[in-house]
């Protein structure tokens, strides 16, 4: 497993739909240093990028379709208003500037990877019609 940490520091996020738009965070890298990086959810992935509200050349691109899990895990390691997306590969960890901010990522992302689910259900059904 790869572990991978973000803070979100809240700017101008605004929910639209399953997504969230417009959190700037910072991003842990393998050498333990964070770096700061602007977080787009899409009702696909989430991405980072290196600048504020220039969506080109993503750091990150996690696929929706690819979470396993995602869950409050404060207790786990010890940082406040943290939480986990777990894939099959890699766990990123996030942690938000409030317990409201925490509550609306985990929200939107719970509800963008229960349409990916869905979305993948009809596709299948209709796959094996044929």
């Amino acid at each position: 497993f790869f572990f991978f940490f973000f803070f979100f520091k809240q700017k101008t996020a605004y929910e639209i739909s399953a997504c969230l738009v417009g959190s700037e965070m910072c991003i842990r890298d393998s050498l333990k240093q964070w770096r700061k990086r602007w977080v787009v959810l899409t009702t696909t992935h989430v991405y980072t990028f290196k600048d504020y509200k220039v969506y080109d050349k993503p750091t990150e691109e996690i696929e929706i379709s690819s979470f396993k899990t995602i869950k409050g895990v404060e207790d786990e390691i010890n940082i406040k208003f943290s939480f986990c997306i777990t894939t099959k590969d890699r766990i990123f960890y996030f942690y938000a500037d409030t317990y409201m901010d925490k509550e609306a990522w985990i929200g939107a992302l719970g509800k963008a990877m229960i349409s990916a689910t869905v979305a993948r259900s009809a596709d299948d059904e209709y796959f094996d019609e044929y």
